[in-house]
């Protein structure tokens, strides 16, 4: 079965029902979908469907600080390379920034992180 993924800030919440509407096209096609998202919505979700979304998508940020630095360093041990190459970038982004150095960290934890999860589905 062909898989993709959906990648979004925050998701599921009460204006993304095209995208919850879309997935399900998607999935009832014969595709296999993981949802990804940075961070869960943190208003009251009260439609059944986003509730269930919710129950399936993978959160980088939320509750997850420590399994961040956990793929960080994960990363680091067994793709050391891809590391390195993700610095250079990385870097050039930061210096561009002028300021917000933890947000940038947590962008490049969040890379590492989703690299890892959507590896292993």
């Amino acid at each position: 079965m062909p898989k993709i993924a959906y990648f979004m800030n925050t998701y599921p919440i009460i204006s993304t029902t095209f995208i919850r509407r879309e997935i399900a096209a998607l999935e009832r096609s014969g595709l296999s979908i993981t949802r990804y998202a940075v961070r869960h919505w943190d208003g009251e979700l009260v439609d059944p469907d986003d509730i269930s979304e919710k129950q399936k998508t993978h959160y980088l940020l939320t509750q997850n600080t420590i399994g961040l630095f956990l793929s960080f360093l994960t990363e680091v041990l067994t793709n050391p390379g891809g590391v390195i190459r993700a610095l250079g970038p990385w870097i050039g982004v930061l210096r561009n920034a002028r300021g917000g150095i933890v947000r940038h960290i947590a962008y490049l934890l969040q890379a590492a992180s989703l690299r890892r999860r959507s590896k292993a589905d």
